[in-house]
């Protein structure tokens, strides 16, 4: 009751347990999770990740931000660092979950 008065709302045990193991809570969990790891990127670190996400090459992503190749790979390292990602199709999921809009 005090959850309800404060404005929240209220399941019952069993509503609670199919919502808990429902694909959109989970759903939900996996976007909250990849928006954090995201903003913890620096906004160059983000449009690097973006474009990743995009399935686009080193090289491509060199043209398309006017940078060297070194600096995009040196972008990369700091992304997996900071994201905990092993990999860059690991980043491009973590992409695809912060910025379910752009695809």
């Amino acid at each position: 009751m005090h959850a309800v008065a404060a404005g929240g709302a209220f399941f019952s045990p069993a509503i609670s347990r199919k919502l808990l193991g429902s694909r959109v809570v989970t759903r939900f969990i996996e976007q909250d999770e990849a928006g954090r790891r995201f903003a913890r990127l620096t906004p160059r670190e983000q449009e690097v990740l973006l474009l990743i996400g995009e399935g686009l090459s080193n090289p491509e992503i060199a043209g398309r931000l006017f940078l060297s190749e070194g600096t995009v790979k040196a972008h990369i390292t700091s992304i997996l660092r900071t994201t905990g990602a092993r990999n860059r199709v690991e980043a491009a999921l973590i992409a695809a979950h912060a910025r379910p809009d752009r695809w």
